[in-house]
């Protein structure tokens, strides 16, 4: 059983220094490297170097580069990556045992650390997610077995209209597709979590954006997602927004959505 860290990196236009960046990053097998550039002066190329694969491509979007790199895929088991990640020193033999110990799963999550307080990553117990438990996983903590073929939204994530949510629309329609997912408490790696793009203060468009992603989760469930959320996050954004005004801004993102999905 092989692993693969599936790296989204933007505009970089030196090869040896994406191979330091793995270095500094502290992977040590191999890596799939999706170079996003919107330089018109930088070329689109394709290289290799021993254990690394770097594609770079004139494109922008998160989700479009997470699609980028699940078709690149070549070994058994993927690592979604962020540039902020520095993994521990036996992650590959952790995701491998994992595997071996849940022969049923198609992705597995894991424990990343979080290095900012504000931003924090939950560390859950052991457990078969659900769909429900699918919105306490960061993208960061994903690893998947190859050929799963479930796409991310590319309305959503960073460099997209609505600039986060994608993972969790992603796991959502893995369960909706019948994929088996866990999430398994052993840690991988640390995140710094200062500088993505996705995060802001829960305020008027924060709630617009997450309104959208609670619609694209389930046209179903959504209004009962929508008032979960005012009621169970209204210590994290009562500095910004009453609960009435957080729960007008989710239905106005969620409307907005419905409307923009319908064209389509």
């Amino acid at each position: 059983m092989n692993v693969e860290i599936l790296l989204s990196i933007m505009n970089q236009t030196n090869e040896k220094q994406i191979e330091e960046f793995t270095k500094q990053m502290k992977i040590t097998g191999n890596v799939t490297v999706i170079n996003q550039i919107t330089d018109n002066s930088i070329k689109e190329t394709i290289k290799k170097s021993g254990r690394i694969r770097i594609f770079s491509y004139k494109d922008k979007g998160l989700s479009k580069s997470r699609n980028i790199a699940l078709d690149k895929l070549e070994s058994d088991i993927g690592v979604i990556s962020d540039d902020d990640v520095t993994y521990v020193q036996n992650y590959e033999e952790i995701i491998k045992r994992a595997y071996e110990e849940h022969p049923d799963a198609d992705i597995i999550a894991f424990n990343v650390n979080s290095g900012n307080p504000e931003r924090p990553i939950k560390n859950q117990k052991t457990h078969k997610v659900n769909c429900l438990s699918t919105m306490r996983i960061q993208s960061m903590q994903i690893t998947l077995k190859k050929g799963i073929n479930v796409a991310f939204e590319e309305n959503f994530g960073a460099g997209s209209k609505y600039r986060f949510g994608e993972e969790n629309i992603w796991l959502y329609d893995c369960l909706r597709t019948g994929k088996k997912i866990y999430y398994v408490n052993e840690k991988i790696g640390d995140a710094l979590q200062q500088n993505s793009t996705w995060y802001s203060k829960k305020d008027k468009d924060f709630m617009k954006c997450e309104g959208a992603v609670f619609y694209r989760i389930s046209k179903t469930w959504y209004k009962l997602l929508i008032l979960q959320y005012a009621i169970r996050k209204r210590k994290e954004y009562k500095d910004n927004l009453t609960v009435m005004q957080a729960i007008k801004y989710l239905w106005q993102g969620a409307k907005e959505y419905k409307k923009q999905a319908m064209k389509i």
